[in-house]
């Protein structure tokens, strides 16, 4: 499996290449397996994949700014980015 950010998200399972809409762009994808994959793009836009679909987090989405950053470890996701007036956006959750 390959996964690549940018206008859209590409994925690539068993050399056939899906692309995904989200409606903005994908900066940083990380996941520790094919059904825990998290990608994240300006406004505070957070997604994540279980395998079968995408769930965008709309509740996360933000009116400027950037989620830069994504680390797994166990069963924690952080998200980390910043705004425009250069204030610190973390979000830390269970998987």
């Amino acid at each position: 499996e390959l996964y690549v950010g940018g206008g859209s998200l590409a994925q690539r399972i068993d050399g056939i290449w899906i692309e995904e809409r989200f409606g903005y762009i994908i900066y940083r994808v990380r996941g520790t397996n094919s059904n825990n994959i998290f990608a994240s793009g300006p406004f505070g836009n957070v997604a994540h994949y279980n395998g079968i679909e995408w769930h965008k987090y709309e509740e996360l989405t933000r009116d400027s700014g950037v989620m830069s950053g994504i680390f797994i470890s166990g069963s924690k996701v952080f998200i980390v980015g910043y705004t425009t007036s250069n204030t610190t956006l973390i979000y830390i959750a269970n998987k």
